[in-house]
């Protein structure tokens, strides 16, 4: 499998949505989070500083 295979593949998930998510996590939590958190770590502190408005983001992955 050649890397480009990697790229595509994340293009097809909501960039936006996503990216967002990542933005708002390593902005609330950027002093409490280790240097590389494992994206199950980023995904739920990401729920948690975002809020209750977002668990349809959640419930569709």
């Amino acid at each position: 499998m050649t890397p480009e295979c990697t790229p595509g593949r994340r293009s097809g998930v909501p960039p936006i949505s996503w990216r967002h998510m990542m933005t708002v996590t390593l902005l609330h939590r950027s002093g409490e989070m280790a240097p590389a958190p494992s994206i199950s770590s980023v995904f739920s502190a990401g729920q948690e500083a975002v809020g209750r408005g977002h668990q349809s983001w959640a419930d569709g992955w």
